[in-house]
């Protein structure tokens, strides 16, 4: 099951519903992702010499340099330095790379840029298969520092909903979420909770506390209890398998419809197709008010964000204001590829004797500048969509939300266009780095993503506008009944909005 599912799947069941932003940055990630890479010279069991380990260490630190266009704007260098160093003169005894990733992915986590990470090899998921391991068969909540259950996945469901875990194969919850807040990036507390509660199961089995079952303990009604479940069997993703986007629609009443957007990576083309048929349903049957439910969205492309605020906004506005690209051999590389592409994909084959840096402007910078070079791009305002405009909007958000979610968030608040509710977004607005990248280390097969653009919202008070409008937090109970009181706050705002419109006339 690939990671892309595992958010869709479990999102779901943690909403408790019936039920990046750049330029291509999310729909690139994905597509690099999908590559074949060089087969890796260590497996899940090699041990690796602290000669090649501290190769690596050099190799990840070269090419945070010369990709990332501002390493340090939320870490200090020197703090990042002296924690480099120390992990650097720790290397005196072969690791496995499951082993070297506990070392090296806390300093990527560090620079507090969820952009920028650090996996175990696409292979990881065979060794696993074969030496037996399963996935944690339980999705989780991380709630007030209580890891709880949202839902047993096993084939026989056994722990109910709402139990908290206390312990896992031995390892106390606290610990082991501990060791995940220093794996994970945290731009936002909210979004690293719940990119640790999302991500469970893969760290888990990252720290070497995966098996074939699980021992778990877990308190239910002030009862102290214990139980062993059999682990989920390891789905190797097909590599030729696109992750799909997940989007959904309904008419919840006469007056209020529900969009929900998983992600902004579809082809935009398809992204305007379905949006504008959504939207001319709702102006068909007269619908006010539009509840727009972006939990669980992992960001995509800058296109269809602008195009979901077009349909917002009745004056031009802007989603970011400026961009910086930072020109490194990777990049040009990567650009090569793309253009290439592009060209393919849009000119005839009577073109294609045309210079691939003479198909596309950003290109034609891009190519004949010095690595290190910092270009500047201007954003294009977004012009309003003619047609239907709800009357009233309402942005349901909480942790999971990245970059274009997070823009898109700081853009209905900060341009008032409608009304947020639930929890901080995930990633920051104010300097957002994206269009990653991917290198593979070579004696680790560890998979480093950097970004190589950073974005600039202008507005100042940009900590407020990726926050709700209105906070709503589920409690204990909520959990336990698969209450969603988000929605239903805006469902209930919905209503009392039509019995005013009701009253006037």
């Amino acid at each position: 099951m690939n990671q892309l599912h595992r958010i869709i799947i479990i999102g779901w069941v943690l909403l408790g519903i019936a039920g990046c932003a750049s330029l291509q940055t999310e729909q690139d990630q994905i597509t690099a992702l999908e590559e074949p890479v060089a087969e890796p010279q260590a497996v899940a069991g090699t041990q690796i010499s602290p000669e090649l380990l501290r190769q690596e260490m050099a190799i990840f630190k070269k090419q945070l340099m010369a990709i990332h266009p501002d390493p340090f704007a939320r870490v200090s260098q020197s703090e990042f330095e002296a924690e480099f160093n120390r992990v650097y003169e720790s290397l005196n005894y072969p690791l496995s790379r499951a082993q070297f990733y506990i070392q090296l992915a806390p300093l990527l986590a560090r620079l507090r840029d969820v952009h920028s990470y650090l996996n175990l090899p696409k292979d990881q998921f065979g060794d696993l298969s074969i030496s037996g391991e399963r996935l944690f068969p339980l999705a989780v909540i991380l709630h007030q520092d209580k890891l709880l259950v949202a839902a047993d996945l096993s084939t026989k469901p056994f722990i109910p909903i709402g139990a908290e875990i206390t312990t896992i194969n031995g390892a106390p919850v606290d610990y082991l979420l501990t060791v995940m807040r220093k794996l994970v990036a945290r731009e936002t507390t909210s979004g690293q909770a719940r990119r640790i509660q999302l991500d469970f199961s893969w760290l888990l089995s990252a720290m070497g506390y995966a098996g074939e079952n699980y021992q778990i303990s877990y308190r239910w009604q002030a009862q102290q209890l214990e139980k062993e479940l059999v682990g989920l069997a390891i789905v190797t993703p097909k590599k030729s398998a696109r992750p799909a986007s997940y989007y959904g629609f309904t008419k919840l009443t006469d007056t209020t419809s529900l969009l929900w957007l998983n992600d902004f990576n579809e082809n935009p083309e398809i992204f305007e197709s379905y949006l504008t048929d959504k939207f001319d349903q709702m102006a068909q049957q007269r619908v006010e008010n539009l509840i727009i439910d972006v939990r669980y969205n992992q960001g995509g492309l800058s296109e269809n964000l602008k195009n979901l605020l077009a349909r917002l906004t009745d004056k031009p506005i802007y989603w970011a204001d400026h961009g910086q690209i930072k020109i490194s051999e990777k990049l040009k590389n990567n650009h090569v590829d793309k253009t290439r592409q592009r060209r393919e994909d849009k000119y005839s084959w009577g073109l294609q004797w045309i210079p691939l840096e003479w198909t596309d402007k950003l290109q034609h910078s891009i190519w004949w500048a010095e690595d290190g070079e910092m270009i500047t791009l201007q954003l294009d305002s977004i012009e309003p969509t003619d047609g239907y405009r709800p009357s009233r909007v309402w942005v349901l958000t909480n942790g999971f939300c990245y970059s274009a979610c997070s823009l898109f968030v700081a853009s209905v608040n900060h341009y008032q266009l409608g009304r947020t509710l639930g929890e901080k977004a995930g990633s920051l607005a104010n300097n957002q780095f994206v269009y990653p990248v991917e290198v593979t280390l070579p004696h680790s097969g560890l998979t480093l993503t950097l970004p190589t653009m950073r974005l600039v919202f202008a507005p100042d008070n940009h900590q407020e506008l990726i926050a709700p409008q209105v906070e709503i937090l589920r409690s204990l109970e909520d959990i336990q009944h698969r209450r969603d009181p988000v929605l239903d706050t805006a469902l209930t705002e919905a209503e009392l909005g039509d019995a005013i419109e009701l009253g006037k006339n």
